[in-house]
């Protein structure tokens, strides 16, 4: 007021509480408050005149709320457009894209506390950003265990992908999917879900066709090849294709869909010992004494399962 200026020619807006990821301004501690609005860009920007309607409430301390501090997203937003980017792995990204990816991950990761962004109170979202921003700035890693955590909440993929990572997955699909500034974000997503889903052509990935399968599940193989799940674990387990520690159920337990497909063809004709020696021929002492000198071998090396023989031409060697 020393200018001796009417107020509203006194006053000034930070241009950082016009970036719409701000809620909070971190010098005062205060939140910040909505206070016009106009659909012409030109009449928008002209502060004095709007502000002559409001200096005195302003003065008045009617807009006045209660403290509030930053969130650890704003502390680094606010440094991040006083001082440039940062070492941190988020500030590797284009500013605006890296604000709505942390937005985007906190809506996700609601799923981890049962909750639905329609449970979050509009005034309240805002700290939707921090919750992504704890995830994010760590490092691209730590947004792929994110999203893991997130993958063993849902019991098959058959809930789909918007189901799984909620806003995530769309937004980065279709409103972004030709963005450049949002193609490293898209790409963590996206080989997450080609590394972890049993993806098969007719399926998506974020928007594109599949058109090849990398990978099975147990139970997309138990489809293929209409042998009980069950039967099929513990031979896919016998095989080595199955990690002998999974403990996915069988809808999320995947492998390599090329490595397994003689295994998975075979798997159609493997019979019992007895059907085998009735195929052959032989009898049980017989064929008991080929297996013994080794003129006949098992497909499979276990005892999980009895169906390891495969009929053939020929003895197996």
């Amino acid at each position: 007021m020393s200018s001796g200026l009417q107020p509203e020619y006194s006053m000034g807006l930070r241009g950082h509480w016009s970036v719409p990821h701000v809620a909070t301004c971190v010098r005062h501690d205060h939140p910040l408050v909505f206070l016009y609005r106009d659909p012409h860009a030109t009449a928008r920007y002209d502060n004095a005149q709007h502000l002559s309607s409001l200096s005195a409430s302003i003065l008045n301390r009617n807009l006045d709320k209660p403290q509030e501090h930053p969130t650890s997203f704003e502390d680094w937003l606010d440094e991040r457009l006083s001082d440039g980017p940062g070492s941190d792995w988020l500030s590797g990204h284009p500013l605006h894209a890296a604000s709505v990816f942390c937005r985007l991950l906190g809506i996700a990761l609601l799923r981890l506390d049962g909750l639905r962004l329609d449970h979050i109170a509009k005034d309240s979202r805002h700290a939707l950003y921090a919750q992504g921003f704890e995830v994010a700035h760590e490092s691209e890693e730590a947004v792929r265990r994110a999203l893991m955590r997130l993958q063993n909440l849902i019991e098959t993929p058959q809930d789909g992908p918007k189901k799984i990572f909620p806003a995530l997955y769309d937004r980065l699909s279709n409103d972004y999917a030709d963005n450049p500034d949002y193609a490293a974000f898209r790409r963590i997503l996206r080989d997450h879900m080609a590394s972890s889903w049993p993806l098969g052509p007719g399926d998506e990935l974020l928007g594109e066709p599949v058109h090849e399968r990398r990978l099975h599940s147990v139970t997309t193989a138990a489809q293929e090849t209409g042998v009980d799940p069950r039967r099929l674990r513990k031979l896919l387990l016998a095989s080595g294709l199955l990690a002998a520690d999974c403990e996915l159920p069988d809808s999320w337990a995947v492998f390599d869909a090329t490595e397994a497909a003689p295994v998975l063809r075979d798997l159609t004709v493997r019979v019992p010992a007895k059907e085998f020696q009735e195929i052959i021929g032989a009898t049980r002492s017989q064929f008991d004494l080929l297996v013994a000198d080794g003129v006949l071998r098992p497909a499979l090396e276990t005892s999980e399962t009895t169906s390891v023989w495969i009929p053939g031409p020929g003895p197996r060697s």
